[in-house]
């Protein structure tokens, strides 16, 4: 609106000036020329005047024309008098001859105009066509928002996400999203926000929950991106649902704490020794066993050996050097001292890994209490040194090389059905003439797993029995009572009554009695409070008898069998959860990749893979092959990438990475990077987190370069404001215009707020210039401290409510700048410093000088800056929280004097509490050159 009332004053100014000149002329050349000559000067700025403002200036120079024939040409000042038909027929024929010329001219250039509105328009109707395509094509749902909190814009998305029509969404409040019990809450925020309007970024921390039509709520993510327009600000909002990652995440804590009361159970504990690092990892079990806490225990080798009892270390040292050299297997019983001086028994067993190229990398292994069960062979041969003892020790031994082997058969893999077909297998002889394992499916329904015998023969045949006659869970005695129970159940004798009683039919019976069972122990395979399945050691030809130790032993097997069976299915659950976690990773829209403390990579999801082609095995080896650049275009040391500083301990939050692919296609990407930490903070691994930006940095770019085209159209019609208020005021001084003393201040007020109009105009060319990579430093030897003095003077004389005082400018400070350039950044310095101020408060401005820099400090006693915008004070459009709308700014002067001084080689920062004042510092290099067109 105020543009085109500066030009409509502008076309008015003009034909004001061409009507007064044209007549001067005519006025000087009167006497040589006839009257109808001296009409030509007239039709000449009668046509000007239409073709640069349109028919009102047109016509007001006609009128002024005719005046000022009338004037000029009448007696005495023409040569001869206006008089007669004559000379009234040449003004007649020039009044018409000017509309004719004015209805030409105006026809000709409202044409002009029209055409080029219409591809404006054109343009403009492919732009937003391609924007909303965009917008609709985004893999999370947009709304953008009014001031008052009403939609004004939604996307495909949202339609899907919230089951809302678009129609249903559109006017009505944003609340209608927002859970019931938040929508109070939800209204005081976005007041907040909309006092105080800032981006806000996907991801931040907070627990934030939506609602779908059908009142259904789900937990989400957003981030707010604010834009004024002339209707006020918009909000757009991008939301994206996070149900599924919250449901993944639930699940596998859940598996690790059931995996943690597995070991606790079994008093057996896990660990892994990280060779190069030389760093030792414990479970949780394992450092109750051992009576320690985390920070109680030096995390490495040396550590671990000197837990170990000091007889017994020799030992432990020589089979961990063992099994370092040849990479077998091993387990072996070794003491250890609690810090209480108890000493405790365990059994451990470990394996060693190696690299790609057969180095020692890791060992891992596992150590369980067996301290209990020591003491017990310890009492037994104790209790006769006589044969009896002696036969006791040997049946514990034997039961306890048993049990060992079993272990090792248990231990040998995570299929627990092939594990205990093993188990069942290795039993016969042993211990029984059959055994079978019955393990209980996930319809709760028992099934025979496993049926060994010596006789292969008699296995099939034991199959068909089954087949014939399944297993019934009504049963009031056998593997239905065992499973409902959790009891176990011996048999020292097999009488005919017991056969009778679990036939099903006399065929069954006659089969039975064809086996001749003569003994029977039936055990529950129990584990974290479930019977999971049972085993039955069942004795026929071989006409053994089961007693007291038998059951023992076989409760003992069951035991073991049961913690395989239940650490093979937590196995089995966990990573069924790994997987669906990797299914989850790979639907979101962004790349995620995992990075391990040796930079390795050890995931990625499919956008990542599809993104950025990982098709190396190291982050050093993927930066060899992308050589990534910045915006810039200056090559990142590996040091600086994203994920190399995670896994240094930084988190690094949105950095653009351009990489030029096989053909010469640049892509830009957006990385953000974060450590992971154990329990003690250190740095296990990294996640890296980045999306594609090229084609926003191309809107980007089209947005900046629409400024910089906006900008240059604005500054001519301002120029000329400025220049015909200059002029009139001069008029006014001079008493050459009738015009009084409100109207001379009106004029002055046009010409400051243009002096204001221009100054954003230049802002924003500044602004373009940067993005484009145009802003050029003419770099001149000048003197630092004589421009002080002379910014420090002006702004004196604008403020004066403000005293401004200079120090250790006294000295010239050499130098080579763009003198121009450090003028608009001090001018922008002392003038926020008198703008955020109160009246009277002192604005003082010093000046230091060392061999190699120059420093400028200036501090005011404002209003101070809040601590959490310090970081954010030199990025574009970035304006302090505390800062109200009184304030006028477009938050662009900091950001240009931000790139002017890093262009000069120097830095910029600010110091500041709020309340108390800021102080703004600005260091250049006194002998680095700086290249023109930097």
């Amino acid at each position: 609106m105020h543009a085109k009332v500066s030009a409509s004053l502008a076309g008015y100014a003009v034909a004001v000036a061409a009507s007064v000149l044209a007549s001067l002329l005519t006025l000087a050349l009167g006497r040589s020329l006839a009257p109808p000559t001296g009409f030509l000067l007239l039709l000449a700025a009668v046509t000007f005047s239409a073709w640069y403002g349109g028919i009102g200036p047109g016509l007001l120079a006609i009128l002024l024309s005719v005046g000022a024939s009338l004037t000029f040409l009448a007696p005495p000042t023409a040569a001869r008098p206006f008089t007669g038909v004559e000379p009234l027929l040449s003004l007649v024929l020039f009044a018409s001859v000017a509309f004719l010329v004015i209805a030409l001219t105006t026809d000709r250039k409202q044409a002009e105009a029209v055409r080029r509105t219409r591809e404006l328009l054109q343009q403009l109707e492919a732009a937003e066509t391609k924007f909303r395509g965009l917008l609709e094509a985004a893999p999370d749902a947009l709304v953008t928002v009014d001031r008052d909190g009403r939609i004004v814009f939604v996307n495909s998305q949202t339609e899907r996400l919230f089951s809302y029509t678009r129609d249903e969404l559109l006017r009505q409040p944003i609340e209608i999203l927002v859970p019931e019990r938040f929508r109070g809450l939800h209204t005081g925020h976005r007041a907040a926000y909309a006092a105080a309007p800032r981006v806000r970024p996907m991801g931040v921390g907070l627990e934030l929950y939506a609602r779908r039509k059908d009142g259904t709520e789900f937990p989400v993510e957003i981030s707010l991106s604010p834009l004024e327009t002339e209707d006020g600000l918009l909000t757009t909002a991008a939301i994206r649902d996070i149900s599924e990652r919250k449901r993944a995440e639930e699940q596998l804590k859940h598996s690790e704490t059931r995996l943690a009361e597995a070991q606790h159970i079994a008093q057996l504990g896990s660990w892994e020794w990280d060779i190069p690092q030389d760093r030792v990892l414990w479970s949780d079990e394992l450092y109750r066993i051992y009576g320690l806490t985390p920070q109680e225990f030096d995390a490495n080798y040396d550590g671990f050996l000197a837990r170990v009892h000091p007889k017994d270390r020799d030992l432990v040292h020589r089979i961990i050097s063992r099994a370092y050299q040849d990479g077998a297997l091993f387990q072996f019983e070794h003491r250890i001292v609690r810090p209480d001086g108890t000493v405790r028994v365990l059994h451990a067993r470990g394996e060693m890994i190696r690299d790609q190229k057969g180095r020692p990398v890791r060992m891992v292994g596992t150590a369980q209490d067996i301290t209990e069960l020591k003491e017990v062979e310890e009492r037994a041969r104790h209790l006769d040194r006589e044969q009896a003892a002696r036969a006791a020790a040997e049946a514990a031994q034997r039961r306890q090389a048993f049990l060992a082997e079993a272990s090792v058969v248990l231990d040998a893999s995570l299929d627990y059905e092939v594990t205990l077909t093993q188990l069942a297998q290795l039993t016969v002889p042993e211990l029984a003439d059959w055994c079978v394992v019955h393990i209980v499916a996930a319809d709760g329904q028992a099934r025979p797993l496993a049926v060994a015998h010596t006789d292969p023969a008699k296995v099939q045949w034991a199959r068909e029995i089954q087949e014939r006659y399944p297993y019934d869970p009504s049963a009031s005695a056998g593997v239905a009572q065992v499973l409902r129970t959790g009891q176990s159940e011996i048999y020292p004798d097999i009488p005919g009554a017991l056969l009778e009683a679990a036939a099903r039919d006399p065929e069954h019976l006659a089969l039975l009695r064809t086996v001749g069972l003569r003994s029977a122990i039936l055990a529950p395979l129990r584990a974290r409070g479930r019977t999971l399945g049972t085993i039955s050691l069942v004795t026929a030809e071989s006409g053994r008898r089961y007693g007291p130790a038998d059951l023992a032993l076989a409760e003992d097997l069951a035991y073991r069998a049961a913690l395989a069976v239940d650490n093979a299915r937590l196995y089995r659950e966990a990573e069924f959860e790994r997987r669906r976690l990797l299914a989850v990773l790979d639907q979101i829209p962004v790349g995620v990749v995992l990075a391990d403390a040796e930079g390795r990579f050890s995931l990625a999801n499919g956008v990542a893979r599809r993104l950025r082609r990982l098709e190396r095995a190291t982050v050093e080896e993927q930066w060899r092959l992308e050589r990534p650049t910045s915006a810039d275009g200056q090559p990142y040391a590996l040091e600086d990438l994203p994920l190399v500083r995670a896994l240094q301990g930084e988190p690094v939050l949105g950095v653009e990475l351009d990489i030029e692919r096989p053909g010469g296609d640049r892509t830009i990407f957006l990385d953000s990077a974060a450590p992971i930490c154990d329990e003690n903070d250190r740095i296990i691994a990294a996640v890296a987190v980045f999306q594609d930006i090229t084609q926003r940095k191309t809107l980007e770019q089209l947005k900046d370069e629409f400024l910089s085209l906006a900008a240059h159209e604005l500054k001519t019609p301002l120029t000329a404001v400025k220049g015909t208020s200059q002029l009139l005021l001069r008029q006014v001084a001079r008493g050459m215009s009738a015009l009084g003393e409100q109207e001379a201040r009106l004029l002055r007020t046009i010409g400051e707020r243009t002096d204001y109009m221009v100054g954003l105009v230049s802002e924003l060319l500044d602004l373009s210039r940067i993005a484009t990579g145009r802003l050029e430093l003419r770099p001149e030897r000048m003197d630092l401290a004589a421009l002080l003095r002379q910014v420090v003077d002006q702004q004196q004389e604008l403020h004066p409510d403000h005293p401004f005082s200079l120090e250790g400018a006294e000295q010239p400070v050499w130098g080579t700048w763009d003198r121009g350039r450090l003028e608009q950044v001090l001018t922008n310095l002392l003038d926020n410093a008198a703008k955020y101020s109160p009246e009277e408060r002192p604005v003082t401005v010093r000046l230091r000088a060392s061999a190699d820099q120059a420093h400028v400090a200036v501090q005011d006693r404002g209003i101070g800056i809040p601590a959490g915008d310090l970081p954010q004070l030199f990025v574009r459009h970035y304006r302090a929280s505390n800062v109200g709308p009184a304030i006028s700014g477009l938050g662009l002067g900091l950001y240009l004097s931000g790139q002017i001084v890093e262009r000069h080689g120097g830095h910029i920062w600010a110091e500041s509490v709020e309340g108390q004042g800021s102080t703004f510092h600005v260091e250049l290099p006194l002998n680095g050159a700086v290249p023109a067109g930097s």
